[in-house]
């Protein structure tokens, strides 16, 4: 039973291979066949699986993503579940956190100089340390600052308008990439909530080309 539910997906592979629409977006004949590939992946890791080298989720990822292909696979492979959540399709990157020193604050110059003509002062008259200590523990604070930069991403396939979307966040810059329908009406893609973390009101949104001929 558990070989031929993984021989099914590369059955009906040869079968998207070869057909041959007019839409890609929104055709129900392309969404039927990608539902049947992928719904039985469920459950499965999808490296295992080899979700990320099926010939139609790799050709529309590729041309979808260009450039931010390889990094998206890579985080992306750090998946262990490929999930559903009702129409939806997706696999979830684990999120990557990196820890760098942000750049001093112009201010923390300015402190440093106070201190040091405190500390001349004091050495003069000799009576206020406790100044000098006060700017010099705005000093310190100030060169503790860190930065925690996220990197992640999340694919997911809706059922309903066979349009893929993936968010990629790197090093804390985040980016969506969504398939549109021809015709220059935007299609908003619909993400699941698990994924919801991924995504806030800063994200870059980058649509691909209109779709065309089906791959």
């Amino acid at each position: 039973m558990r070989v031929a539910r993984l021989l099914l997906p590369a059955v009906l592979c040869l079968a998207l291979c070869a057909c041959v629409s007019s839409l890609l977006i929104g055709n129900q004949l392309q969404s039927r066949l990608m539902w049947a590939l992928l719904k039985p992946l469920v459950g499965f890791d999808p490296n295992q699986v080899n979700l990320y080298e099926i010939p139609q989720v790799k050709q529309r990822m590729t041309d979808l993503l260009g450039d931010y292909y390889e990094p998206t696979v890579t985080l992306l492979r750090t998946a262990d579940q490929i999930q559903q959540e009702g129409a939806l399709i997706y696999v979830t990157s684990r999120v990557l956190e990196e820890v760098a020193i942000a750049p001093l604050p112009a201010e923390v110059a300015v402190l440093q100089e106070q201190a040091g003509q405190v500390r001349e002062v004091q050495e003069q008259v000799g009576h206020v340390q406790e100044q000098v200590e006060g700017v010099q523990e705005q000093v310190a604070e100030a060169r503790e600052q860190v930065q925690v930069l996220r990197s992640a991403a999340g694919m997911v396939w809706n059922g309903d308008t066979n349009q893929l979307a993936v968010v990629l966040i790197e090093r804390g810059v985040s980016k969506v990439f969504a398939e549109q329908p021809p015709g220059g009406v935007q299609l908003e893609p619909v993400w699941p909530g698990s994924m919801q973390s991924l995504l806030d009101s800063q994200l870059e949104t980058l649509v691909a080309p209109e779709s065309g001929q089906g791959q």
